[in-house]
């Protein structure tokens, strides 16, 4: 399936009541916090990042069609049962599948939220009928997969973003992912060491037109001192590898959208700016704001935090117009445009308006 060749929907996203502008913003704001360069201008990494969506449900309804081109293949062993994670890149959903087609016995492990759009996958491709899911966090998921490792069972599992197998702060580590963090879940690494099975890397990517999947070797349990030091130290290694795969093919990382929940970040709410920004000029803060309009509502959307601040249509007016203008103003000044000082307090705390 040529890349080249996905026809996407004419999009439009600049336009502040576009359809599909807050989704342009929030994936460009996702992206800006992870890297300091991309090869890629904004709108072409939109563009491209639809694209890649696009490619993924094509190849969900062909998913038996779908060839990888497979690297590292002599790290897998199909006579031993092992539990195989990915990350939601490339064409992911066809990893079950290749594993299947090379022997292995293989059992699907679902978050709660992703469990209906893998049953709709049944459906839908009757290549995916002999598979069995698990849903890890309902209250028999742990059980069942007990039982089914006893019987030989293999299982594969995505651990990039959602829910795992033991959802609870205790089971939780924040690892370092390009230039920001993310609080994940040990859930999986975790489960491995429990049940003394393998825990093996593999990575999907699209380049070239073709599919390739990479198998790396299984993390060494030998190297940590029990389950706990395991669960934490194989989720920082298995993002660390993942992150060469994400610099490489960004646009591919369907999670990327969704990141900002699980982003860990401090609040950037500075209370002691009104102070010290007294006899300064103050101009709208358009590197970290932007407009979008849903609804007949009117919002300013903070590419720092991807926050939306619903504001009056006066006030949209006012900082658009401000900012086409490059307009400088005074906290005196402001005072004539607003009814109270408190509100130009927290325009200027949240760094809505800023020191020109």
């Amino acid at each position: 399936m040529d890349f080249n060749n996905i026809n996407i929907q004419q999009l439009e996203w600049n336009s502040f009541e576009s359809k599909n502008r807050l989704k342009y913003l929030n994936l460009i704001s996702n992206k800006n916090k992870l890297m300091d360069d991309c090869e890629l201008n904004n709108d072409d990494f939109f563009t491209d990042f639809i694209k890649n969506q696009q490619m993924v449900v094509k190849e969900n309804l062909s998913l038996a069609k779908t060839e990888f081109k497979a690297i590292g293949e002599h790290h897998l062993d199909v006579s031993q049962p092992s539990i195989y994670c990915s990350f939601r890149i490339g064409a992911f959903m066809s990893i079950p599948i290749f594993l299947l087609k090379k022997g292995v016995d293989l059992i699907v492990l679902s978050s709660k939220e992703s469990y209906s759009k893998v049953m709709d996958l049944k459906k839908k491709n009757k290549a995916y009928d002999g598979i069995e899911v698990i849903k890890v966090n309902d209250p028999n998921g742990f059980r069942k997969i007990i039982t089914e490792s006893k019987k030989g069972k293999s299982f594969f599992c995505l651990i990039d973003v959602g829910r795992s197998v033991n959802d609870n702060q205790k089971h939780k580590a924040v690892v370092d992912f390009g230039n920001a963090q993310i609080e994940t879940m040990i859930g999986i690494p975790y489960l491995s060491h429990v049940l003394k099975m393998p825990l093996v890397p593999l990575f999907s990517y699209r380049a070239d037109n073709l599919n390739y999947i990479h198998i790396e070797e299984e993390i060494d349990k030998n190297a940590y001192k029990d389950r706990m030091d395991f669960g934490l130290g194989a989720t920082h290694l298995l993002w660390e590898k993942f992150e060469r795969y994400f610099l490489k093919y960004p646009t591919q990382w369907e999670s990327l959208y969704y990141l900002r929940d699980f982003l860990k970040e401090d609040d950037e709410t500075d209370i002691a700016l009104v102070h010290e920004v007294k006899n300064e000029s103050l101009g709208f803060n358009e590197k970290r704001y932007t407009f979008f309009i849903r609804d007949n509502e009117y919002y300013l959307f903070d590419y720092e935090t991807c926050h939306q601040f619903n504001v009056s249509k006066y006030m949209f007016v006012f900082f658009q117009k401000i900012n086409e203008a490059k307009t400088r103003l005074r906290l005196h000044d402001l005072k004539s445009f607003f009814k109270t000082e408190k509100i130009i307090e927290n325009f200027i705390e949240k760094k809505i308006l800023i020191p020109a």
